[in-house]
């Protein structure tokens, strides 16, 4: 699917690296070759998730929060105070987006120059790292500050200028 799933991993670690443990060094670089070989020979199938694998690294973010409300991880809480908080959460990352994206793009400038380039390499290497494995929303969480400093470039004062 693209998508991480802890039960499909499971299975999958079972049939392919019974015995391996991939937390180890020697572990890890057993399950990479096996991953390689599975790319190699599936390339058709490995390029058509990329697609799905972006969607879900930038899809909206919360599944997790409303597995953990909805066991009382957090203890009782009342129903609206649940349901606020989880547009909250979905709410959030696009607009700390939108904003550090618009951010990125309308400061000039040597600074914001080199700003720009810093973000987008960092960026562009978070995005191909998800399209080589695998998405998930909480792997843009990293993106936030970044973006988030982005986003004082939209400000007056021009933060982005005298960003260090």
């Amino acid at each position: 699917s693209g998508r991480y799933r802890y039960s499909a991993v499971n299975r999958q670690q079972l049939e392919l690296l019974e015995g391996v443990d991939p937390t180890t060094p020697e572990g890890s670089a057993q399950a990479m070759t096996a991953a390689a070989a599975h790319v190699r020979a599936h390339p058709a199938e490995t390029l058509r998730l990329i697609p799905a694998k972006l969607g879900f690294l930038l899809a909206l973010e919360g599944n997790e929060l409303a597995y953990l409300y909805s066991i009382g991880r957090f203890g009782d809480h009342d129903a609206g105070t649940v349901r606020l908080w989880g547009l909250a959460v979905v709410g959030a990352f696009p607009l700390v987006l939108a904003a550090g994206l618009g951010g990125l793009a309308w400061r000039t400038g040597p600074r914001a120059t080199a700003v720009r380039r810093a973000a987008v390499v960092y960026l562009a290497a978070a995005v191909a790292l998800s399209a080589a494995s695998f998405g998930e929303p909480r792997f843009h969480l990293p993106f936030v500050p970044v973006l988030a400093v982005l986003a004082a470039g939209l400000g007056a004062g021009g933060a982005v200028q005298r960003w260090r």
